[in-house]
């Protein structure tokens, strides 16, 4: 429980630092000081400011602060580490002991990292070094369609984000200077120098230059689009169980993190879609086209786009986004699709002229 109190403390102060000054904090953002957000002695030991004043006050305020997990015992990682933020997002969908399980995980690989970094090691024999240990624990690092970080740490096998994920929290507690780089299916950690570490392996980058379409530039990313790719990850979660509801409003957070992720609007246009939001899809599937997404992800939204515009009768547009599909290098599995989807719009489309020309012949 100390564990718990301490890191309510540290929460606490390191998002309003002066809350027991200023007998409170303004949580809902409504301009006043009001009700369980007021700083009182909330154990009511005659002091106001103890630790577990802190706690009390994250317990009483969680609905406000949105905070979706408990406070759990963690030992290795420091307060601002980004691990505590990706883990807080996926833990709804874990039992408390799972999630405690995978900080052990984690507490266990940064434990081991750091008794055997020696004077001397370069950054990226260090982070080299946080796949080794993986190895040697035994986790298997490879695709695989469970794309959750928790879920990935208790099953022993590892992708390339959670990997990833691993690497960053690690390098952050070695003061390394580490970021992501998220790219369509594939994610590595890109250190200050330009050196590339993917998966326990170094590439340049024309290795992501040949082998990724549309990659032109390797451009890391901003703590806040690291959040939005979880929350992209745990919404496709929520749609793999049915709870659609719950995966669009996992997709739009993440576009209020990151409005640039064109990968974002098109996740959440196809969860839109399956709740009958056709109109909402189409808007997402726009807003994702018009933010020149890579070649992977603009074949992926105008074929989806393309479904919706039949579907609403919409044959012309449909055919256009077909046609446009049909300018892309596709596998054969996607052309085959594509060809049949035209197929049946062209096949719809005369049944609706045949239909407008029988009326008019009535009428007349």
């Amino acid at each position: 429980m100390v564990n718990e109190i301490n890191q309510a403390k540290t929460y606490i102060l390191t998002k309003y630092p002066r809350i027991v000054e200023e007998g409170g904090a303004d949580l809902d953002g409504d301009g006043e000081v009001k009700g369980t957000e007021k700083f009182v002695d909330f154990n009511g030991n005659g002091q106001v400011g103890d630790s577990e004043d802190f706690w009390l006050y994250l317990e009483k305020n969680r609905p406000i602060l949105k905070i979706d997990t408990v406070f759990l015992p963690q030992e290795g990682f420091s307060a601002g580490n980004i691990i505590h933020k990706i883990i807080e997002i996926e833990s709804p969908l874990f039992k408390p002991e799972e999630v405690s399980k995978a900080y052990k995980i984690l507490d266990g690989v940064l434990a081991e990292v750091k008794a055997r970094v020696t004077e001397g090691m370069s950054e990226k024999e260090k982070l080299l070094l946080v796949y080794q240990v993986l190895a040697e624990k035994k986790y298997i690092l490879r695709d695989q369609d469970d794309i959750s970080f928790i879920s990935n740490l208790l099953r022993g096998e590892l992708d390339c984000d959670t990997s990833s994920f691993v690497a960053l929290a690690v390098a952050q507690e070695l003061d390394i200077p580490a970021q992501l780089v998220i790219l369509p299916e594939h994610v590595f950690i890109r250190l200050a120098d330009g050196t590339n570490i993917d998966a326990g392996k170094t590439h340049p980058d024309k290795f992501y230059f040949d082998n990724f379409p549309g990659v032109k530039e390797i451009n890391t990313s901003t703590p806040k689009e690291v959040l939005a790719y979880v929350y992209g990850v745990r919404a496709e979660v929520w749609r793999q169980r049915n709870n659609y509801a719950a995966a669009e409003t996992d997709s739009s957070r993440a576009i209020e993190l990151d409005p640039n992720y064109a990968l974002s609007y098109g996740n959440r246009a196809w969860i839109r879609f399956r709740q009958g939001n056709y109109a909402g899809a189409l808007e997402d599937c726009n807003q994702a086209l018009n933010r020149d997404p890579l070649p992977e992800v603009k074949v992926t939204v105008l074929f989806f786009r393309a479904q919706i515009y039949y579907l609403q009768g919409k044959y012309a547009e449909a055919k256009q986004d077909c046609g446009t599909l049909s300018t892309f290098n596709l596998d054969p599995g996607s052309r085959k699709k594509a060809q049949s989807l035209f197929k049946e719009i062209r096949s719809e489309q005369r049944k609706a002229e045949t239909a407008i020309l029988n009326k008019i012949n009535t009428s007349s």
